[in-house]
């Protein structure tokens, strides 16, 4: 198991199984770049759409939001979720290939 998602999934609460097969989804995706950042580990996620359109783990939506939040409230909220978490969150953005290069300790997307 990654260290990353054993550490998120004590922090809260999240059995390891289930996050590990949940990382497909862009909010826990979010939630474990979140994490990520909390124990120093870089990381950059890379979004096909040009805003995410959820409530986000770890920060809810702030209390002046309506119901239903207009295009540019997501805009800020999302900016504001990325710097909190020093997030680097790239939009329209398509991944083709990624592939673990062990000689530098780093993946090749």
């Amino acid at each position: 198991m990654n260290l990353a998602v054993a550490a998120c999934s004590s922090q809260h609460g999240i059995p390891s199984a289930s996050l590990e097969k949940s990382c497909q989804s862009l909010k826990m995706n979010l939630a474990v770049t979140a994490c990520l950042s909390q124990h120093g580990i870089p990381s950059v996620l890379l979004e096909k759409n040009d805003c995410i359109f959820y409530e986000l783990p770890l920060l809810g939506f702030p209390e002046d939001f309506l119901e239903y939040p207009s295009r540019q409230q997501f805009i800020s909220y999302n900016e504001s979720y990325a710097a909190k978490f020093s997030i680097k969150l790239r939009f329209r953005q398509w991944v083709k290939t990624a592939k673990f290069d062990s000689s530098f300790g780093l993946w090749r997307v």
